[in-house]
């Protein structure tokens, strides 16, 4: 087996399984969060980019993948151009809290607040890719 940096893929510690099609974004699917115990690694369908890696030789952002007419949605870009390229995006296993968030962060201030009950744009481009296919092993 080829070892993590030889693979390509996009490592998280944040992700999530869809329901398809997508109508509910950030309260539907199987959640795999970053604060949360996630027992063992999985294929996922969207992940966050806020812990998120991988080799620029294996995956390469380009600013045409970012759409204008959807801000604020940088987990779901990179989840459609990894279903586009066929790259599987694997949440790792870690223990509960061993990422800590900020003390200087306001948790109403996150993206998640401000859209988990008008997620209608991120629905609209998850649904662009008509499959959603877990591409690991």
């Amino acid at each position: 087996m080829r070892s993590r940096g030889e693979r390509r893929e996009i490592l998280t510690y944040h992700g999530r399984l869809l329901e398809t099609p997508v109508t509910r974004y950030y309260l539907s699917g199987r959640k795999f969060h970053w604060f949360h115990a996630v027992p063992e690694d999985a294929c996922v369908h969207v992940g966050g980019t806020g812990v998120m890696a991988f080799l620029i030789g294996h995956f390469r952002p380009t600013p045409g993948m970012f759409l204008r007419e959807f801000p604020l949605m940088a987990d779901v870009h990179v989840a459609v151009e990894a279903q586009r390229q066929r790259i599987p995006i694997r949440a790792l296993r870690h223990p509960p809290a061993w990422i800590r968030p900020s003390a200087r962060l306001d948790p109403g201030a996150s993206i998640f607040a401000a859209f988990k009950d008008r997620d209608a744009l991120q629905v609209e481009r998850l649904n662009h890719v008509l499959e959603w296919s877990l591409h690991g092993d």
